[in-house]
């Protein structure tokens, strides 16, 4: 992955919102009985995608 050309908040921002997620609703409703182990044990890797184009996540 390319350095981040975004200010720091906003990767940091969009890591934290999916870790809400994932702790809210994928966790806490129980929708993945696999997920709550490696989220507590931090071995969960998040990354930004910061392209402008879809087709560049396949390259």
């Amino acid at each position: 992955m390319s350095p981040s050309h975004e200010p720091p908040g906003l990767t940091a921002g969009a890591i934290a919102d999916t870790r809400r997620w994932l702790e809210r609703a994928v966790i806490g409703l129980n929708l993945c009985p696999f997920a709550k182990a490696p989220h507590v044990k931090g071995q969960i890797h998040y990354a930004v995608f910061e392209g402008a184009e879809p087709a560049a996540l396949l390259a």
